[in-house]
Order: structure tokens, then sequence, then C-alpha cells
């Protein structure tokens, strides 16, 4: 009831036009070397006003950078070379990004990959925890305000069950609400970030599916009645509130026609609730900031993300596999993205390229050959051999010339010693063995 009546006095707020965003913009651009050149610029956006960037925004840059940046007017730009681990540079509410570049090489090519997790939390273990931690609070607050009841210290029998209900089934029955309500955020942010065509009326149907799962839960639960589910969205929580007291003075003994105790009478009114949840709060010793603090890591930003900016990568042909946008035109593959925090799915940006040694190709095959999806295979398959084996077929490859005999050279070659495979596969490169799989991939098959 405490959200509930904190959402109401800042809605209002939250929803006015010019509620500043901490704005960011990434370009990358590759070395030949495997390195990355990355710059960040990062600026608030009021509007159409636009000023500096919050001082934990620049604090996280200078750390990420070691340089205190370059200034362009509001905006802040910083820039560095990186290898393999991309920087820290991003922070939305005290969550930062993590990113990696991956370069498998080989005389042929190489396979790049790019994965980074925009600002969000992915340890989904604390955040269990967290839930958990909360519901046992919510139980310790309610079983706190029920014991200082007269009306329910009258029948300590009962008060004995309405306790083991509410630190036992409800406290249950609330997590798993909980939890799928999670569930329902993290599938509606996968399906954000896939850009589907449909990605509205998706996302639609899965928050509809998703609350009449719950919905059939709670009825299942015996928590409402099949006739009282219209209502639910519609009278202020009563329904709700109503559902839970049956539940509970059900547990304790009472009949459908038994008149309840004055204190569980008095909660039909929802805003009785929040009085007697308060009243329950400090008989537990805690305070309202002590509960913001234990619920508010756990919550999803309910209205849009007030971190967001654009990621580039520059200088790199089209990719094999992305969730990027991809621009033929000027060549660089984007992505529109955002910080989450709470039970909120961190955004996952991805691609990954295979580039082939032109000149390598052109020296030793004539031409080139192998690139694209038997480039990137060529790439896995040849990680896999042994030590000894890849020097073998090195070599082999670095003998090759372009002329009538190569296609003979390619099927023609034998390991030394069979590949090391699962007993499940037949050993490549035995006597009698079919052509090397590098080979045929070199040629096509």
């Amino acid at each position: 009831m405490r959200r509930i009546a904190l959402l109401a006095v800042v809605l209002p707020f939250v929803l006015a036009p010019g509620c500043p965003v901490r704005k960011f913009e990434v370009t990358m651009m590759p070395a030949e070397d495997g390195s990355v050149h990355r710059e960040l610029t990062v600026w608030t956006e009021d509007g159409e006003t636009i000023s500096a960037p919050a001082e934990d925004v620049l604090g996280v840059a200078k750390g990420a950078y070691e340089d205190a940046g370059s200034a362009d007017g509001n905006k802040q730009r910083f820039a560095a070379t990186f290898t393999e681990v991309l920087p820290a540079d991003l922070v939305h509410e005290g969550l930062s990004n993590h990113g990696f570049v991956g370069t498998t090489g080989c005389p042929l090519g190489r396979v790049v990959t790019y994965v980074e997790r925009m600002p969000g939390r992915n340890d989904l273990y604390a955040l269990l925890a967290g839930a958990e931690e909360l519901a046992d609070t919510a139980a310790q607050v309610w079983v706190a305000w029920a014991r200082q009841q007269p009306s329910l210290q009258a029948e300590p029998e009962k008060l004995a069950k309405l306790v083991t209900f509410i630190e036992h089934e409800l406290r249950n029955d609330a997590l798993n609400i909980m939890l799928m309500g999670w569930r329902a955020v993290t599938r509606g942010n996968i399906l954000e970030d896939a850009e589907l065509d449909d990605e509205d009326e998706r996302v639609s149907a899965l928050w509809l599916a998703e609350f009449l799962g719950g919905v059939s839960y709670l009825v299942e639960r015996g928590y409402f009645r099949p006739s009282e589910v219209g209502l639910l969205d519609k009278d202020d929580g009563r329904t709700a509130v109503l559902g839970v007291l049956r539940r509970a003075t059900a547990a304790m003994g009472y009949g459908d026609d038994e008149p309840w105790p004055a204190a569980l009478e008095r909660l039909r009114d929802p805003d009785a609730v929040e009085v007697a949840f308060e009243q329950g709060l400090k008989l537990a010793g805690l305070t309202p900031a002590e509960l913001e603090q234990r619920y508010a890591p756990l919550m999803p930003e309910i209205f849009g993300t007030s971190t967001r900016g654009r990621v580039v990568w520059q200088g790199r042909a089209q990719p094999l596999e992305t969730n990027g946008t991809w621009d033929e035109e000027k060549r660089e593959l984007s992505w529109e993205a955002v910080g989450r925090q709470g039970c909120e799915t961190p955004q996952l940006l991805y691609a990954s390229w295979a580039e082939p040694d032109e000149a390598f190709q052109k020296e030793h095959l004539g031409r080139v050959m192998l690139e694209g999806e038997g480039l990137a295979q060529y790439v896995v398959w040849r990680a896999g051999l042994s030590a000894a084996q890849r020097r073998e077929w090195s070599a082999f490859v670095a003998g090759l010339r372009p002329g009538e005999n190569l296609v003979d050279e390619l099927k023609q070659f034998r390991f030394s010693a069979p590949t090391t495979l699962p007993s499940t596969m037949p050993a490549e490169g035995a006597a009698g063995e079919e052509v090397t799989r590098g080979a045929k991939l070199i040629l096509g098959q």
C-alpha cells in the first residue's frame, strides 16, 4: 500500500514533459591487431535543453578511461583503445555495463564476437534472496500488528493459526506472485530487445497472459472467486483485500457466515490496510525508509528508463549474427540501448563477424574461397584440433599455391594421426577417411 501511495504522489512529476534523461553515445572502431577504439559521449537531456552529465556518470567514465575527457559544449567525450575486455563506462542506478570482444583467428581469417551487457542487475541469486527478505519483512510486519490487536488476542489459538498462515502460506503466495511479475518483466524485456515487427502486440499479449496466469494462481489458491476476477482492476484494491481476509479467516477456522474479529473486519477498507501496515512497521522496529531500502533494488523502472543512448560499430562488414540494426549505406551496426534496474533483464547487445584474410587466401588459394558462415565453421573446426594437428594443418595450408593441383592437394590431405573426437564420432583423417573437414570447408562442400 505504501508503494501505491508513493506512486500516486510522484506520478504527475514522473510523467511530466521535460523529465531529465541521462544520454550516452558509444562508437567503436576495430583495429587490425584485434583491439577496439572506443569513444563515449555523455550528457543530460531535459526536453530540448542539453546540460552537463551527472556527477556519478562523469565519475564512472573518468575511472574507466583514466582520463578527464574533453568538453564539447555541455557534452563530455572520452576515448581510449581496449583489447578484449571493454570498459565499464556506463552507469544506471549504481549498476554498470560489461562487455568484451573475442577474436579467434587463423591464417585464412578470423571470427570476431562482440557481447555487451548494458547497465542492469544480473545477480539472479541476490534478486531472489532480496525477494525472500522482502516477503519475510512483510510477514514480520503483519504478525507484529496482529499480535497487538485486542480482538485477536482474545482468541489465542486462532491468533496462532493466523500467524502461521501469514508466515507460511501468505508469505509464499506473495513471493510466487512477485516472481510471476518478474517473469513477465523479463519476457517483456527480451521481446523489446528483439525489435520484432509486431513487438507491441506481442508484449501486450504477453502481459495479458502473465496477468491472467497470476489471477489463475490466486483463484486456485482460494483468494478470489471466479466471479470476482473482473473486479480486480476496477475497485481500488477492495476485492484483493477481501480475498486475502477470506483466506486468513478460513485458516483461523472461521466459517463463511461467522463474524470476523473487529481488527480484521476493519481491514475491508483498503485505507485501513495502509494504516495497519504503518502501525505494524513501527511495532516491528522498522521505518518506511528501511522498508524502501529493501524493496527499491528489486523494482523495475515503471515509467521508462532514465538512462538511454546509442551504441555503434563502424568499420566492419555486415555481421553474420546480431540483434542490432545494420545500415548498408552507412556501413555501420547500431543499437538503441537502455539501462535497466531491479528485476528487469539487462539489455544484451551482440554481433559476430567472419573476416577473411584476403591477402593470405589469394596468395595460397588464388582467390578468397572461405568467408562468411563457411569461414566461421572453419575457425571453429580448426580451434578443436590438438596443438600438434593445428601445426600440421597450418604447415600444409602455408604450402598451398594456386594452380590446377590445389583441389587435389586439399582432397588428399590426411593427418598423420586421427583427430581426437568423442567415441560416438568417427575419427577424422584416419587411413581411408574421406576428405578432411577443413578441406571440405575451403572447397565449399
